[in-house]
């Protein structure tokens, strides 16, 4: 049998303990906070006319009330929930949309989401609408 005396045996656990926390660390620096992700896949042709993020409307859970058509699904994959929801934000302004609806998050904190873009049918209403933000019912 092998007989190990003590200074061996703290050395090798002190190695291990080392690795473990290398291997755990390099985890939270390389998995979710570096893999952002986003991506708009239009069911009809692409629309060009580029606006600013915060002209976006972001309906969590209902659809818009005014007429509108559903122009393609978005998806994200971020840090965090709300991250995920901006970067679907920032896609549909350079996609040319009117907002995004019927968020869908995998879990509360899973930063993964998919949701559906829209142009209002009138087009004015993009114009005149006055609830710009993140809207529930």
């Amino acid at each position: 049998m092998n007989c190990i005396d003590k200074s061996q045996l703290v050395s090798r656990l002190a190695s291990l303990a080392l690795g473990t926390a290398l291997a755990v660390g390099s985890m939270f620096t390389t998995g979710c906070a570096s893999s952002r992700h986003v991506a708009y896949v239009p069911i009809m042709g692409e629309v060009t006319a580029d606006q600013p993020s915060e002209g976006v409307e972001v309906l969590l859970d209902r659809a818009p009330d005014a007429p509108h058509m559903v122009t393609g699904e978005l998806s994200a994959k971020a840090f965090s929930n709300p991250q995920s929801i901006e970067l679907m934000r920032q896609k549909a302004a350079a996609a040319g949309l009117d907002g995004i609806y019927w968020i869908d998050c995998t879990s509360t904190c899973s930063g993964r989401c998919t949701a559906k873009g829209y142009m209002y049918l009138d087009r004015s209403l993009a114009k005149n609408s006055s609830s710009r933000k993140i809207a529930s019912k």
